[in-house]
């Protein structure tokens, strides 16, 4: 077999029998890398692989076709990738360990929102010359914040063993990663516009709504990213009603997973705003930071934070009462999809 090689110029000589290859490599005219192609060939290979005892080329390997429906989805693929990342991040045991902190330093924002409103009925007695004001405003305050606060305590943790006990199963995990990443999406919505706003008017209150708003909505994604943290699997062959049921079911136990954070964000809240209330500018500060909170007219001042402490230590009570009266529906619900199977089964 004769062959083709490439000189110096990178021309094509010959062609050349191999034994004119093997003088030409002794002589070091060529080398294993020059290039070479059997004559009537169409592919080239190097001496090195041709030569007596020389290695066979590996052959490349073939390029796998272009998937025109892979093309077409790069874009849902890219948010794929970015849902996965966002999974790493958002993980169990930061859900885990900032809801213990919240439910910690909550009740340190209790005694210490105790303490200013005590304060702020005090120098609203003497601005009225009355003692009634601070035993209505301050003792009293303080003692319904104390049996709110013990309620909080036995509620947040009768939560968890709640939902511990009420096991979900969803048929499709695809919902739950529409539901995380429309969640981190609004959060990173209200981020801006917060920021926006509060650069346009000069003012930091809008920040407020929209960065409590932005943190609920991450821990939303979080539990949709795990829902085994609201005791949520996933099991196919469920109906369109039980599904229905199932994504009722998650948000419901959503609400109860994230007491603590209410609860903490709540009482933070109010024990800020009372003691911005200890001035008469602050008050008014305090009034348009809690704006987004419905309130009676008549709390005004100090009254305005001190009533959102309470709620916030009420809440965990009101959150979990809401549940069961969620689950009591759901169960009704569960209990009306199961008639056909049991007429079913009572028939054969």
């Amino acid at each position: 077999m004769r062959y083709y090689y490439t000189d110096a110029a990178n021309q094509p000589v010959g062609p050349c029998e191999l034994e004119q290859l093997q003088a030409l490599a002794a002589e070091g005219k060529i080398t294993d890398s020059t290039s070479v192609i059997p004559e009537g060939a169409q592919v080239w290979t190097t001496y090195g692989a041709v030569k007596p005892g020389g290695i066979p080329p590996v052959p490349p390997a073939p390029r796998a076709p272009v998937d025109p429906f892979k093309i077409a989805t790069i874009m849902g693929d890219t948010v794929a990738t970015v849902l996965a990342k966002l999974t790493g991040w958002l993980t169990p045991a930061l859900l885990k360990r900032s809801l213990a902190w919240a439910e910690r330093y909550g009740h340190f924002a209790v005694i210490v929102g105790c303490g200013l409103g005590l304060i702020v009925a005090l120098i609203t007695s003497i601005r009225t010359s009355t003692v009634s004001g601070f035993m209505v405003g301050g003792v009293a305050f303080v003692l319904a914040i104390a049996v709110a606060q013990f309620s909080a305590m036995r509620f947040i943790s009768a939560g968890s063993a709640l939902i511990a006990a009420a096991p979900t199963r969803l048929a499709n995990k695809s919902f739950l990663e529409c539901v995380a990443l429309f969640a981190v999406l609004g959060a990173a919505g209200l981020l801006i516009s917060g920021v926006v706003t509060a650069i346009k008017y000069d003012q930091f209150l809008p920040l407020i709504p929209a960065v409590l708003l932005a943190v609920l909505l991450t821990y939303i994604a979080l539990i949709a990213l795990h829902p085994d943290q609201v005791n949520v699997g996933l099991e196919s062959g469920a109906s369109a009603g039980e599904e229905a049921i199932a994504v009722f079911s998650f948000f419901t136990k959503v609400w109860l997973r994230l007491v603590p954070l209410f609860f903490c964000l709540f009482v933070m809240l109010g024990a800020l705003a009372t003691a911005f209330s200890l001035s008469e500018r602050g008050a008014a500060t305090a009034e348009a930071m809690l704006g987004f909170i419905p309130m009676p007219p008549a709390l005004t001042g100090g009254a305005v934070g001190m009533a959102v402490l309470l709620y916030g230590c009420l809440l965990p009570v009101l959150i979990y009462l809401g549940f069961l009266l969620s689950y009591l529906l759901i169960d009704l619900l569960r209990a009306i999809l199961s008639i056909p199977g049991k007429l079913d089964a009572l028939k054969k």
